[in-house]
């Protein structure tokens, strides 16, 4: 018999992988980074080397922000017995494969949270950066200046 995996915490980008043809075409896959205490400020540097690595450029904190791609984190609230999943909306692929990079079961919960999701200028900046077409649908600036105005 196997032993059960272990569920784990931590944060999520899902960042864009070229496909090995050569070609500007790519896939979308979930980057984890583990532990209670970690941010994606924190760890956008560590990220932007990922990116970097795979697109062969030169992308710096000054070219583009952490909330330009679609990103989560995966926590223990308050009294609940398994992690949950906080994702902003805007990921490109299913929420089953962040799941699976933390371990976690299907039954495990996903939920909403205004903080995870892009910030349109963030991702102008990393399509920017990168020079392709991400091809996601990412919130106008009227629907952020409205989220402002709701949190005062």
């Amino acid at each position: 018999m196997g032993r059960e995996k272990r569920m784990l915490t931590g944060i999520y980008w899902w960042i864009p992988v070229p496909q090995a043809n050569g070609s500007s075409e790519f896939d979308w896959e979930v980057q984890p980074f583990y532990g209670i205490d970690v941010f994606h400020d924190d760890l956008w540097e560590r990220l932007l080397d990922i990116l970097n690595e795979h697109w062969n450029k030169h992308i710096t904190r000054q070219d583009a922000e952490y909330a330009g791609l679609p990103r989560g984190r995966v926590n223990y609230p308050h009294q609940e017995q398994m992690p949950v999943l906080y994702h902003g909306n805007d990921s490109p692929g299913e929420l089953d494969a962040a799941k699976k990079a933390f371990n976690l079961p299907d039954q495990a919960k996903t939920l909403y949270d205004d903080h995870e999701r892009m910030i349109s200028l963030d991702h102008q900046q990393m399509v920017s950066a990168l020079g392709i077409n991400l091809g996601l649908a990412v919130p106008d600036e009227l629907a952020d200046d409205e989220l402002d105005d709701a949190w005062g």
